[in-house]
Formats: structure tokens, sequence, C-alpha cells
């Protein structure tokens, strides 16, 4: 038989190879392939990650219902509990009241100011040549026990 096909038609030299290359395509397609290297755009932009739902109950979200104390510097209700500073006398205030109220007391000279330095401590503090601010004297402010009180009548009161 000749060079000719079945069909009469003589087969194409690329059609030959063709066939033998797609082998080779199987043969590296079963070879494991190694690790890309990420690009620096696939490393700092978000991965889209497949939202998959569960069965799983949802468990009840405990609300916090927090006292809402009036101040007694200003008279105003105090709307976050966080954002207040408990008295010597075991009341809650808001902590700008409490700053202002500390800045009429001690008496301040020129470059002073009040300011917080935590542990319910303020302080009144003087910027010197270089910039950084010194304490001049410290205030203890706020009652231990008594913000132990509050945080324990706000995890008591979580519905």
């Amino acid at each position: 038989m000749s060079a000719m096909d079945i069909q009469g038609q003589k087969p194409s030299r690329h059609g030959r190879h063709k066939a033998r290359g797609s082998n080779k395509q199987k043969k590296q397609q079963s070879k494991p392939q190694p690790k890309r290297t990420l690009s620096a755009k696939e490393m700092l932009l978000p991965h889209k990650t497949q939202v998959r739902h569960s069965n799983a109950p949802i468990p009840e979200v405990k609300v916090v219902q927090e006292p809402r104390p009036t101040c007694p510097l200003c008279a105003g209700v105090v709307e976050n509990i966080a954002e207040a500073i408990s008295m010597p006398d075991g009341q809650y205030a808001h902590f700008d009241c409490v700053v202002n109220q500390l800045k009429e007391q001690e008496h301040l000279v020129e470059g002073e100011s009040i300011s917080y330095v935590g542990s319910g401590n303020f302080a009144v503090v003087r910027k010197d040549e270089t910039g950084k601010y010194q304490i001049v004297r410290k205030i203890p402010y706020e009652n231990k026990d008594a913000f132990d009180a509050m945080k324990k009548f706000v995890e008591g009161t979580k519905a």
C-alpha cells in the first residue's frame, strides 16, 4: 500500500507527529509539577476564598447592657462606660470632664498640662527643651476597687 491512508488521502506529516506528541503530553501531565513562585501581586493582594456554609448551630451572642450613669461633673449621661472613669467616691464621670476638673484644681503654670498616665492615674506634665514630656507630679485618681466592681457589674449584666 502506498502512502495513502484508508480514506484515500495522503496522511499529513503533521498529523502523525501530532498523535505522537499527545502521548508525550500525557506523560508530562502524570509527572508532579514543581511549585511555581508567586508574583508580588499574588502575594500582596487578598485571595478570594470560597464561602462554605455550615450546618452547625449559630450560638447566641450575649448582649451587654451597660449602665448609663449621670456624670456628677456635667450632669450629662455617660453613654459609653468604656469612655468613663470612676471618681474617688465611686461615681462615674466623663473622662474629659475629669481632665477639665483637674486642670482647675491643679494650679498649672505656663507650659504644664494634665495627662492620663494609665492605671487610673493622671499627671501634671511639662515639655522640656528637647520636646520630651516630663512628669512634674502624679495624681492618683481612679480607685481600683471601683473599677473592678464596674467590671464585675458589666459581666453580670450580659443577657
